[in-house]
């Protein structure tokens, strides 16, 4: 595991937001590919780590996704690597990735330019 899935790349998807449901441990994080809103949701967050350095430049742009990944008994490991630089970082035990809502997101024809 811990590689980017073929099936859910998000290479080029923008990153719009984060929310922390703290009571009910859920994480929404608001993603956009070519204007249509999405969202990736991870169910009983364990942990997160979001730093905001721009170590490459800024932008909201994903460069890749990898993982879920076994992180510990009962829970999974997402990597979310922006554009930027910056990786953020989460543990859950459940992931809901925008292929699992839209089952053409991998399609190359809704690629930039139909590649």
């Amino acid at each position: 595991m811990g590689v980017t899935s073929a099936r859910q790349p998000l290479h080029d998807w923008i990153l719009l937001g984060v929310n922390l449901d703290w009571k009910q441990g859920e994480l929404v994080l608001s993603v956009s590919w070519r204007g249509e809103a999405s969202s990736i949701v991870c169910s009983d967050i364990q942990m997160l780590t979001i730093p905001r350095a721009f170590p490459w430049g800024p932008s909201a742009f994903i460069y890749e996704v990898r993982g879920p990944g076994t992180a510990s008994e009962g829970y999974e490991r997402l990597v979310i690597q922006i554009q930027s630089g910056d990786e953020i970082e989460i543990i859950a035990r459940r992931f809901s990735l925008p292929a699992d809502q839209h089952p053409d997101a991998d399609d190359p024809s809704r690629l930039p330019g139909g590649r």
